[in-house]
């Protein structure tokens, strides 16, 4: 009936109140019922050592402590179900941003795996990298938020225009916050457009201050913006591209990032050059991973 039951000697009790299992040292038992949403999770037990007579207040705070921890889970229950949610709906978006520009489906998956060697070849740990590859695999998810008429107009963008490009970073941050992503990939999207010498944006943070993760996106954010083609402009090759890299070394890049972005070997950066696969697909694998993750 959900009221908490008592047990003053469990060696005199009756066969109904014997336990599936016992110790010589369990001799006084209080049990009261854990539930959450109408449903019977288990219960909460304490044990005495010796016989004896449990006080109704004692069996009370039982009892409430029990229904506390029927509400935690309740709570936990909802709040992965509620994750989960967010995390479909962000899927929705990044699908959503790749029927809008398909420039973007390609280059955040490249962007993606160039940040992985990139990361490999600066030593970062396994979950920088884990984080890192999240990150730039959504850097443009705030993109979503862009008219489409700025995100592929084919010309020069005004100043409104340009301010509203420029917004895109917060957005993104803004975006994945709920949904409790690493504080350290959400902070790689919001200031993956800082530049090193100070006046990126979108808080005119330069060098220490940047975080590493955003600094290594900006390099290969930017490789593969110069390497592609876009509605407005050609693409410029590979040597082009690493020269311009180097000018902006200091000035816009983290220097010691371009370097271990320089070390990547070149068969590796012809593969991820010609990779496939979409953004959404990747996403999928990585929301279910952490989802299990948060399971766990």
């Amino acid at each position: 009936r959900g009221q908490p039951v008592a047990v003053d000697d469990m060696a005199a009790a009756g066969p109904g109140m014997q336990l599936p299992y016992y110790a010589p040292e369990m001799r006084a038992m209080a049990v009261a019922p854990v539930r959450a949403g109408g449903k019977m999770l288990g219960t909460l037990k304490v044990y005495s050592p010796v016989p004896r007579r449990w006080l109704k207040e004692e069996l009370g705070y039982l009892a409430t402590v029990a229904g506390q921890v029927g509400l935690m889970l309740e709570n936990a229950r909802l709040y992965a179900s509620l994750r989960q949610y967010y995390l479909s709906a962000l899927q929705a978006l990044a699908a959503a941003l790749e029927a809008k520009d398909v420039y973007t489906r390609g280059h955040s998956v490249r962007v993606s795996r160039l940040a992985q060697a990139c990361a490999r070849a600066l030593g970062l740990s396994d979950e920088q990298q884990e984080h890192l590859y999240l990150a730039a695999l959504l850097h443009d998810i705030g993109k979503i938020g862009v008219p489409e008429s700025i995100l592929l107009k084919p010309g020069r963008l005004d100043p409104a225009e340009w301010e509203a490009i420029k917004n895109h970073p917060v957005t993104g941050a803004r975006i994945l916050e709920p949904a409790r992503f690493p504080a350290a990939a959400v902070a790689a999207v919001r200031h993956h457009h800082e530049d090193y010498g100070g006046g990126g944006y979108p808080g005119g943070l330069a060098g220490e201050e940047i975080p590493l993760l955003a600094r290594v996106i900006r390099v290969t954010d930017a490789y593969d913006a110069m390497t592609s083609d876009r509605p407005y402009r050609r693409g410029i090759t590979a040597a082009e591209t690493i020269e311009e890299l180097r000018r902006g070394a200091g000035r816009q890049f983290d220097p010691r990032v371009v370097e271990a972005f320089l070390r990547i070997p070149a068969p590796e950066m012809e593969e991820i050059g010609r990779g496939g696969g979409t953004l959404i697909t990747l996403l999928t694998e990585i929301l279910c991973s952490l989802a299990h993750s948060a399971h766990d």
